[in-house]
């Protein structure tokens, strides 16, 4: 899992320094879920913005939502 506060400002730089470093490591060959966290935090504009820019699944551990499709496919794995 790569799990990224979606609500901080500079995510995206937090997501190219993790793959960076993943690549570095030769890690990034292996199957990997992006879990976009903290969509509670966001407006509805600003989410489906982000979700334009980044892929992955999108939740909120706060309040749950997202949390069933994370599950089901972190199960598939």
């Amino acid at each position: 899992f790569h799990v990224v506060d979606i609500s901080n400002d500079n995510y995206l730089s937090q997501v190219k320094v993790v793959t960076s470093i993943l690549s570095e490591l030769e890690l990034d060959e292996k199957d990997t879920i992006v879990v976009l966290n903290k969509i509670d935090k966001l407006s509805e504009e600003e989410l489906l913005e982000r979700k334009k820019k980044l892929p992955g699944i999108f939740v909120s551990a706060k309040t749950g939502q997202g949390l069933s499709q994370l599950i089901s496919t972190a199960s598939k794995l």
